[in-house]
């Protein structure tokens, strides 16, 4: 029997064309967000702060979030709240900042490799992947 460290790449993380799940979600700054019913089409980036290639994709959050000005970006994070007040602070982000637990992102999304890509088209999944760069990102991105 496969176990989640066994799988492939493309086995990662929701199938192409399944609904969000139906779970809310606070962000640092507050605000609730439920994710089956999201108001715009979405990129929503999952990284682990023991992992060098999330932490390395973000100082690239801002020009993603600007090169795909229609869509709204959304940060699922491991880190703490310390981490996630730093990273705003720092890189002056204004997209929202989620705290998940990895085994949440397992869970809910069926993410076992970071950094994880969702796009999505409100509430669906319109393409996926792990994108270790900037360049990884938006050819993502763009092959929705």
């Amino acid at each position: 029997m496969g176990t989640s460290t066994n799988k492939k790449k493309e086995d990662v993380g929701l199938p192409v064309g399944s609904s969000l799940p139906s779970q809310e979600i606070q962000a640092f700054t507050g605000e609730l967000c439920q994710l089956d019913e999201l108001d715009k089409p979405s990129i929503m980036i999952f990284i682990s702060m023991y992992c060098s290639f999330c932490i390395d994709l973000l100082p690239h959050l801002s020009q993603i979030q600007q090169e795909h000005s229609d869509y709204q970006l959304m940060l699922f994070s491991t880190g703490d709240d310390d981490d996630h007040r730093d990273m705003i602070e720092y890189f002056k982000w204004n997209f929202p900042v989620f705290h998940m637990d990895q085994s949440e992102m397992e869970n809910w999304f069926d993410i076992t490799q970071m950094p994880f890509i969702f796009v999505t088209n409100r509430n669906k999944v319109i393409c996926k992947g792990v994108a270790y760069d900037m360049v990884g990102a938006s050819q993502l991105i763009l092959n929705v």
